[in-house]
């Protein structure tokens, strides 16, 4: 390799090296955070608390898979570029090649399967949040079942192109479709993670007013919990969108800068990042599922303080009115 395009080449994996470590360094310390809260102070259901858990796992150990499978590549491709051979002195030059590509499906698949569980995630707390309302879920279930297929589909269109004995005219065909598959994947993933956190932070902002409403007619209960809560649409927002910020950032380098690195590894870190920001405050039990939840700790703290039961038995009379024209609205 000259020496213009081994400098080149040095500098590409030093940065994928240096960003892939702060985020799976970040990552992992998260990770450790989620699990304590969850083992120590269990504040959610036990159904509920044991599925977030192993989700919690299940993206870290895919995370941990993929970044592993992606270092184990870019040393190939350093001993590769610095003409050092095979990193065992019994691989041939196809062996070499055979396991990297090898690699990069795992690392393909990974990311996959992470989009999945952040998927199944980010829906189950739409899920929560809506009143355990399948209606509201349904489009978002319907458009991740169809792109993680056509994500599928593209791995396995591009592994029939590696590994098959195809001849020229099929590889072009396939790789053209496997392209279009892996663009609609992608553009997929962002519209339902977008509406999705709409859906997540709408719903709690409609939470939001109503204790507003509330408190606002009840003069002796405690103050609006607005500030309380209002981080936690802003969390949502913020942890829900990241992920499809990166999707779309991914596509932009992919269509105007050549070539470009892998960031597949990056993405999967990402894909566990998002959801798991969420899961802590839920973990926290600090998040916001309904009126009634809301307002079952607003009473706690107004029966333990200074303020009369006259206060929550008003308070509980507004939720319940306000609930039943809710649901005429909603």
């Amino acid at each position: 390799m000259p020496q213009t395009d081994l400098r080149l080449f040095t500098q590409h994996t030093l940065t994928i090296w240096t960003i892939e470590s702060v985020f799976y360094g970040c990552y992992t310390v998260l990770f450790g955070i989620a699990v304590s809260i969850f083992l120590r102070k269990q504040k959610l259901p036990s159904a509920a608390s044991h599925w977030y858990l192993w989700a919690l796992v299940a993206l870290f150990v895919l995370s941990t898979v993929v970044t592993i499978a992606d270092l184990v590549g870019d040393v190939l491709e350093v001993y590769d570029a610095f003409e050092l051979g095979g990193i065992s002195k019994s691989m041939t030059a196809q062996d070499t090649a055979n396991l990297d590509q090898t690699l990069g499906f795992i690392i393909k698949i990974g990311y996959l399967l992470a989009n999945v569980v952040g998927d199944s995630i980010l829906i189950h707390r739409c899920y929560a949040v809506w009143n355990s309302s399948w209606t509201v879920i349904i489009t978002p279930i319907v458009i991740s079942i169809a792109s993680n297929c056509i994500g599928l589909a593209a791995i396995i269109m591009t592994i029939v192109v590696v590994f098959g004995d195809l001849q020229n005219g099929q590889i072009v065909s396939l790789v053209g479709h496997a392209d279009k598959m892996i663009f609609a994947f992608m553009s997929m993933n962002v519209i339902n993670n977008v509406l999705l956190t709409g859906l997540i932070a709408g719903k709690i902002w409609w939470i939001m007013n109503a204790i507003d409403k509330i408190m606002s007619q009840n003069q002796r209960g405690p103050k609006p919990p607005r500030k309380r809560y209002q981080p936690t649409v802003v969390l949502v927002l913020e942890s829900g969108v990241l992920y499809p910020i990166s999707v779309l950032i991914f596509e932009i380098l992919s269509k105007t800068v050549t070539p470009i690195p892998s960031l597949y590894q990056v993405m999967t870190q990402i894909a566990g990042i998002a959801p798991t920001l969420i899961i802590v405050r839920i973990g926290l039990g600090v998040s916001v599922n309904s009126v009634s939840d809301s307002i079952a700790s607003l009473r706690t703290t107004s029966d333990s303080g200074s303020k009369s039961r006259l206060a929550t038995v008003n308070i509980t009379d507004n939720v319940e009115s306000l609930m039943a024209g809710s649901k005429e609205t909603i």
